[in-house]
């Protein structure tokens, strides 16, 4: 059930990336990166500090909730590129689920500090210009020079190496420990026995 309330972020961003279909996973962790940077950018500036992990492929979690979601949808033309991609970005800023997320207010609000709830004040429109301000730089740095760098930010801001994990649902789910991701964004699930998995989309959940 998708749900909506005021007070939160919901934007699109409409790109032309003119790459190969297969390299839009770098874009989809890339803009995990700047969701993430640029909200670490508004809590810097109000002194305030955001500890978050990135989880494959664009989910931003905060002691394990989630604040921040991206959904990506894209078309290939016949030479195998990307006709364009649209990114659908969305922050829990002042609303979340019960117990499943976790909104921007409340973190700080958590932090204490000797502030009270009301002191601080992050407005939609705050979060969206550094957002962009922040995929802006990243889009046009991944343009320039390529993946790599992103690849390494993400990997440091992610779940250690090795971690238990499981990839998909019912009777196509399957275990394993995560092992990073590769050059085009893709996650690598190694298996019990030692064998690498390349996952392309799906839905991961951490095992305790």
């Amino acid at each position: 059930k998708w749900e909506s309330p005021p007070g939160n972020l919901y934007m699109s961003v409409l790109l032309s990336p003119n790459s190969k279909i297969e390299k839009i996973g770098q874009i989809s962790l890339l803009s995990a990166i700047s969701v993430a940077q640029g909200i670490e950018d508004i809590f810097s500036e109000l002194g305030q500090d955001f500890s978050y992990i990135l989880k494959w492929p664009n989910d931003i979690l905060v002691d394990g909730k989630k604040c921040s979601g991206i959904l990506l949808e894209t078309e290939a033309c016949k030479d195998g590129s990307a006709a364009w991609l649209l990114l659908g970005i969305g922050v829990n800023v002042a609303h979340a689920p019960k117990d499943v997320g976790i909104a921007l207010h409340d973190i700080i609000k958590r932090q204490g500090q000797g502030y009270r709830h009301s002191d601080i004040n992050i407005e939609i429109n705050q979060v969206r210009d550094a957002i962009l301000s922040r995929l802006e730089q990243n889009y046009m740095k991944w343009r320039s020079s390529g993946f790599n760098e992103f690849q390494k930010i993400w990997l440091d801001n992610s779940f250690d190496l090795l971690t238990p994990i499981s990839v998909g649902k019912g009777k196509f789910k399957k275990f394993g420990f995560f092992d990073g991701i590769d050059e085009n964004g893709c996650l690598l699930l190694k298996s019990g026995c030692g064998r690498k998995i390349t996952v392309n989309s799906n839905e991961i959940f951490i095992n305790e």
